[in-house]
């Protein structure tokens, strides 16, 4: 175990406290797969599976009011496609690029489907 946990310890960055958390991940080159387009900062809950051909993303809105949230796509892709997640269904968003805008009621969500560039 003492093996395992040295061998684990250079893929490991300490940072002081929480709050340093971004700004080290940020040096670490990480960047997310979406992100605000503006500085008010993302209005949607993000949760991200990747698939064989692409990723898909639930877009999640955790208030009782209506939230609109315009996305960037920071990877190359293909296509990308909102889906009603209970009836399967595409629904018609405005998107110009590598942005899309999403709006959405009250505790609701939305798939995205983001086909990645080959």
């Amino acid at each position: 175990m003492a093996t395992l946990v040295e061998s684990l310890r250079l893929l490991v960055t300490v940072v002081p406290s929480v709050e340093d958390i971004p700004s080290a991940i940020a040096s670490a080159g990480v960047t997310p797969s979406l992100g605000p387009v503006d500085s008010t900062g993302r209005q949607l809950s993000v949760a991200r599976r990747q698939v064989s051909d692409g990723d898909i993303y639930f877009l999640f809105n955790e208030s009782y009011e209506s939230r609109t949230d315009t996305i960037r796509i920071e990877a190359a892709f293909t296509d990308a496609v909102l889906f009603d997640p209970e009836t399967g269904q595409a629904i018609a968003t405005e998107r110009s690029g590598d942005t899309a805008t999403v709006t959405l009621p009250g505790a609701r969500g939305v798939l995205l489907w983001v086909a990645r560039a080959t």
